[in-house]
Parts: structure tokens; C-alpha cells; sequence
């Protein structure tokens, strides 16, 4: 990388002689442009015989022409590198057989959505069909557990720490505020991400990796269209008509064996591969990728097109133009209507989402609704539980409901047990409490913009982040989040000893088990994504139909990945060096979760039903929730060692404790594999 940044063309008086001189030789001397003349004074340095209208306008003011050719993010990685890549690894999926591709859909189907960065992908992901830059970019952020398991075995794990090297390096390329320690961390990714691109090329080069059937048929188009193409053009020359041989005569794809596919090699020879180095010092040297993007200049395609619809196909120059004056005096209109709207009403600002707006700017860790509607009401609380009694989602759900609210209001820690006694002095209020729809969780970004995640338990938003706290007397805990699923979003008026009603707002919550948290405690929204590779369970829950049911229909999946690359927010909580992040304080629940649920429902005022026997520290004895390969710490990255590994510390919950006796050598095998990759 120090070669291709101290090492660049400069554009100097120097290269605008030999310009100069090269089209004189040209155009006075009559000199070819591949003569010996001019290949002597511009072969050397790959230079064109054009002139530069910034350079020989600009140069002589410090203008430099080559450096004005920024990378482009765009068509170079998400359109370039990242799409022949994904495209080898689709062919790999066939080299395994049919049913890894079916499969493969299957589970990017799966995927959930997260707010406005993931979408729901599409039916048939592997075909590659109308498919943007934006999706390949939410490919990357979510492809590593789709392709756990699919992949052929020698394959599979050089692919997987590909992955994430990538995704890592895509992400801190797009952070839009960098610092000396990103920087540095960019640099060393990048490095990374090279060794293991060729790493993997060198690895599928002596695979029979051919192209897929859909590349293929394509091709097979091509040929046959070029064909027919030649054969018109001497038809049109010739005076006879033409005749078909079997030279000539197109080829049936369906006739072809297997051998008709080309073989295919993951190609680094491009420019596109090569321009990745430039990344790190293009961003030190003219600031962050999303102020020279060209996805800025892509997006006006959509003006175009719009404004292309609304002519009728004729004098379309004219029309459009006519169009786009249209467009731009109501948009001058619309913008005085609003000031002398602001103007007459600026003592009464607007109702729309004033209390978000007002939560985002004060500083408020959420904002929730105030309106209390009878269609929200939950009349008779003990009524609602007892209709919901086979649901293992609302055992013990008021006195743990109690604990909780008792332990917000007198300041407690880590949830004492609480006796009757205690317990009863707290009532609700007329015996009701409220059901929202939506909560939004207030954040500074890393690059300190206040944000908002907005959750809804009925959507796939509905998995939360809080920061956890030391385990086991440490100073520091073994992963800095736990992660939990809303069920349910409520506020209930609360009476403490008599004193007058208090509004209190609350999550229900899956972890270990069902329990409550205050909104405050929730650092944002994330996105989890199930193990594929290890399914659904249906025995987690005793009832059918459940609150906390991950898929009523097909149960729950047994694990879950972290997306980390999700945004750059995500991406930079678990790298660390978030400017905009400040240590949030410990969730009151954080003790006594390892990192997933357990759905065993636990009675508060029980200390044996707390814990199980062996597991004296509150942890239940269960199949944790995944802290993904995606949990990777970032200190390789840190270190600034261009060669190291990287070493991901998932902590022990990747090992399934529960495994049955004759499981466990396949498991282990299984786990060394995986020790291995990620530096156990």
C-alpha cells in the first residue's frame, strides 16, 4: 500500500511536456500513435496523449488530475469485487449439489428484515435476478450464517473467515467520521482482506468449479446470437441466400452434458481487486467514502426515469425539460407556502411526532406513546394472565412484573427477592396496564448524530441490545452485550404504599427467561439471525401457541447469529472507538444471563427455581443464544500486525454444553475445526 501512495503519478510541467511533445509528434510529424516516438515518452508511465483540460487549466494553482480520480466504492466493491466473489461462492454451492442452492434461498429467505438497512431478500437469491447494489451490500452483512454448512468441506471455513474479513473491511470503508485508531484498524483489514482473498482463490483454483446453469444458458445465448448476427450480415452481402451447415447451426443447451460449462476461476487480475489497497489512504487523505460517493449521482436516476415516465415517447428532450421546470416552480411554491406557514404559526409548533422530535433533542433515552386508549386497555390484569394460563410467556408474569417495578422505585440492584410482603404494598392502579405498538429507542451514533430505532414486537424488529455487566467478580464481562426479544411493549399506572398513581412504562422481555426491563436500559435495536445450520427445536415452550413463539408453526430456532455489520453503529459498538459511545450502565438482568433464552419459566419468590443444580450464579441450564463468530472483538484488527490472524473470542457459549453422550465426539470434532479458525 506505501508503494501505491508514495509512488503515484504526479501531475507536474513535467507530464504536461511530454504531452505536449507526444502531440506534436502526432499531429505536425505525422507519428502513429503506437510509434516508436511516442511510445518512448509515454510508455513508461502508461501515460495517453490527451489533454487534460483541469491540468493544464488548473496545474500550474497546485491542481493535481490524478489524485481527482477518487475510488469508487459503488462499482468498484459492491458491484465489483463483492459480486464476483458472491458469484464464485454460488457456483461453489452448485459444485455440493442441487439441494445446497434450495437450501441456500431457503434460508436468505429466513433472514428478517432490520428497519431501513436489511430488507427481506428475494425468493431465489442464487439467480441473481435484478438485484441493485444496495442488495448485494445487505448480501454481505448477513451471509455468513446462510452459508454455515453449505459449502463444500475444504471450503468452508477459508469462506467464512473471508466473510467476515470482508464484511469487516467493508464496513469500516463506509464509517462516516474515522479516527487515528479506525484508520489504523483500516489499514490492517485491508491487508487481511488480501491475503485472504488469494488465499481463497488459491484454494478453489484446483476445484472443478464451473459456471452455473444460468451462466451458461447466457452464454449459450450469446453464441447463438452472434451467430445469427454473422449469418444476417452475408445475407445482406451475398446473392444467394445463406445455407446452414453444421458448422454454422446453434447449439441446444439441452443437448450438452455437463462438460459444456466452462470451468471458473475466482479472478484478482482487475482493477476493481487491485483498487482496494487505495481505500485506506484515499479516505486519510480526502475524508470519509460518503462525500465523493457516486452513489450520489446514481440516485438522480430516479428524477430521470420519473420525469421519463410522464412523457408520452416523442420529443422526450423537450418534454422532460418541460417536466423538470413544472417540478421546480411548485417545489419553489411548496417552500414559500411553508414559511409563511412557519411564519403565522410559529408560537404553535406542529403535533406530528412532536414527543419523538422532543426525545431525539432532550437527550430522553425513548419515546413512547401518552395517549391512553381503550382499545389499548388491558382491563383486570390477573384476568388477562389467567386467559393467557397455558402460555409459558405469562407464568409468575405479576410477581415478576412487581419485582421489577419495585426494584425501579427504590433504587435497587441486581433485583433483590422481594417477599410478599413487600410486594403487595404495590398495586396498579384500577387494575390496568396499557399495550403499545411501537417504542423508540433514542442513541448517539458513533459518529455522534442522535438516532432512533423503532421496535415493534409484531414485526421482526423486536430484538434488543443491553449492556451487560462483569461476571464472576471480573472486571469486565465476557461479551459487553446481552440480547433479548420483546414480546410485549406496556405502561400501567403504579400505587407504592399509598402515595398517589406513578406512570411507569416496561418491556416484556425473552432471555433465560421471561422477565421485564425499563426502557432506559435498552442501548438500540439489533438484528439477530438464526443458526440455520442448527434449525428449530419445538420443545422449548409447552404450549402451542405462545407469546414469545419465535414461528408459531415451526417452533423456535435453537440459536441465534449477532449481526454486527448491520450498520456501521452495529459495527463499531463491537469494534470499539465509537466517538459517539459512551459505556451505558448494566441492565439489572445482565447477571443472570450468559447471552440467550431459556424458557423455562422461573417463580421470583423461589431461590431454588432460580437456578439449577450446578449453576449457582443464576444461569439456567440451557442451550445459550449465540454469540455469533460475528462477536469479533477487533483486537487483531487494532494491533496493526498486517499478518496476523484474525482471533475471534466467542467466548465458550459456540461449544453445546448439552449435548447428548452421543453427540459429543461429533462435537468436538466439530469444535476443534472451529478452536482452530477463531483462536481458542
Amino acid at each position: 500500500m506505501n508503494t501505491r501512495k508514495f509512488k503515484r503519478r504526479k501531475d507536474n510541467n513535467k507530464y504536461r511536456d511530454k504531452i505536449l511533445q507526444a502531440r506534436h509528434l502526432i499531429y505536425d510529424k505525422g507519428q502513429s500513435v503506437q510509434s516508436k516516438g511516442v511510445e518512448d515518452l509515454l510508455k513508461d508511465s502508461s501515460y495517453v496523449p490527451v489533454m487534460n483540460t483541469f491540468s493544464f487549466q488548473l496545474g500550474d494553482l497546485g491542481f493535481n488530475s490524478f489524485g481527482s480520480l477518487v475510488i469508487d466504492q459503488l462499482h468498484e466493491v459492491e458491484l465489483g469485487v463483492w459480486k464476483a466473489l458472491f458469484k464464485h461462492l454460488i457456483r461453489l454451492l452448485h459444485l455440493s449439489g442441487n439441494s445446497a442452492v434450495v437450501e441456500f434461498n431457503r434460508r436468505f429467505r429466513s433472514v428478517p428484515s432490520f428497519s431501513s438497512t436489511i430488507r427481506l431478500f428475494a425468493e431465489d437469491v442464487s439467480e441473481l435476478g435484478c438485484i441493485a447494489a444496495r442488495d448485494y451490500e445487505d448480501i454481505l452483512q448477513c451471509c455468513m450464517p446462510v452459508f454455515e454448512g453449505l459449502l463444500p468441506a475444504s471450503c468452508e471455513i477459508p469462506a467464512q473467515k473471508l466473510l467476515f474479513v470482508f464484511a469487516t473491511w467493508h464496513g469500516l470503508s463506509k464509517l462516516r467520521l474515522h479516527t487515528r485508531d479506525t484508520l489504523q484498524s483500516f489499514k490492517s483489514i485491508t491487508t487481511q482482506l488480501g491475503n485472504a482473498l488469494r488465499e481463497f482463490a488459491d484454494l478453489t483454483k484446483d476445484l472443478e468449479v464451473r459456471e452455473t446453469p444460468k451462466e451458461y444458458a447466457r452464454r449459450r445465448k450469446q453464441i447463438e446470437a452472434g451467430k445469427a448476427s454473422v449469418m444476417a450480415r452475408r445475407a445482406r452481402h451475398s446473392k444467394k441466400p445463406p445455407t446452414l451447415s453444421a458448422n454454422n447451426l446453434p447449439v441446444n443447451p439441452n443437448n450438452l452434458g455437463s462438460d459444456g460449462r466452462r470451468l471458473c476461476k475466482l479472478n484478482l487480475d482487475t482493477y476493481k481487486a487491485h483498487s482496494l489497497a487505495d481505500y485506506p489512504w484515499t479516505v486519510e487523505e480526502y475524508g470519509t467514502t460518503d462525500s465523493y460517493s457516486t452513489q450520489i449521482n446514481e440516485l438522480q436516476n430516479r428524477k430521470i426515469k420519473g420525469q421519463y415516465a410522464r412523457t408520452n415517447h416523442r420529443n422526450i428532450v423537450e418534454q422532460m425539460t418541460r417536466v423538470g421546470d413544472i417540478t421546480a416552480v411548485l417545489e419553489d411554491i411548496d417552500t414559500q407556502l411553508k414559511w409563511v406557514r412557519n411564519k403565522v404559526t410559529e408560537s404553535t409548533p406542529l403535533e406530528t411526532n412532536a414527543g419523538a422530535v422532543d426525545s431525539l433533542l432532550d437527550g430522553a433515552a425513548y419515546s413512547i406513546g401518552l395517549k391512553e386508549r381503550s382499545e389499548d386497555a388491558i382491563r383486570g390484569i390477573p384476568q388477562w394472565v389467567a386467559s393467557h394460563q397455558d402460555d409459558d410467556a405469562t407464568k409468575f408474569f405479576i410477581p415478576q412484573l412487581k419485582r421489577h417495578l419495585l426494584t425501579r422505585i427504590l433504587g435497587a440492584q441486581n433485583r433483590p427477592n422481594f417477599d410478599d410482603s413487600e410486594l403487595i404494598n404495590l398495586r396498579f392502579y384500577q387494575e390496568q396496564m396499557w399495550r403499545h405498538k411501537t417504542l423508540g429507542i433514542n442513541y448517539t451514533s458513533y459518529d455522534i448524530l442522535r438516532q432512533q430505532d423503532p421496535l415493534n414486537p409484531s414485526t421482526s424488529n423486536r430484538f434488543i441490545v443491553l449492556a451487560s455487566s462483569p461476571t464472576n467478580n471480573s472486571e469486565s464481562p465476557n461479551h459487553p452485550f446481552i440480547y433479548a426479544k420483546i414480546l410485549g411493549i406496556y405502561h400501567a399506572k403504579v400505587i407504592y404504599k399509598g402515595q398517589r398513581p406513578e406512570r411507569m412504562d416496561f418491556v416484556h422481555v425473552r432471555w433465560l427467561y421471561y422477565d421485564y426491563d425499563h426502557p432506559d436500559d435498552i442501548v438500540r435495536a439489533c438484528h439477530l439471525i438464526p443458526d440455520f445450520n442448527r434449525g428449530t427445536v419445538a420443545d422449548l415452550l409447552s404450549g402451542n401457541r405462545s407469546l414469545a413463539h419465535d414461528d408459531p408453526d415451526f417452533g423456535d430456532w435453537s440459536r441465534y447469529y449477532v449481526g454486527r455489520f448491520v450498520d456501521r453503529d452495529m459495527l463499531m459498538r463491537h469494534l470499539g472507538g465509537g466517538i459517539g459511545h459512551y459505556k451505558p450502565k448494566p441492565s439489572e438482568n445482565s447477571q443472570s444471563q450468559v447471552v440467550e433464552s431459556n424458557d423455562r419459566a422461573i417463580d421470583p419468590g423461589s431461590d431454588e427455581d432460580d437456578t439449577t443444580e450446578g449453576d449457582k450464579d443464576g444461569q439456567v441450564d440451557h442451550e445459550p443464544v449465540h454469540e455469533s463468530r460475528e462477536e469479533y472483538c477487533g483486537d487483531d484488527i487494532d494491533s496493526g500486525e498486517d499478518d496476523a490472524e484474525l482471533d475471534v473470542d466467542i467466548g465458550d457459549d459456540l461449544r453445546d454444553d448439552e449435548a447428548s453422550d452421543e453427540d459429543e465426539a461429533e462435537a468436538e470434532a466439530t469444535d476443534e475445526e472451529w478452536d482452530d479458525l477463531w483462536g481458542f
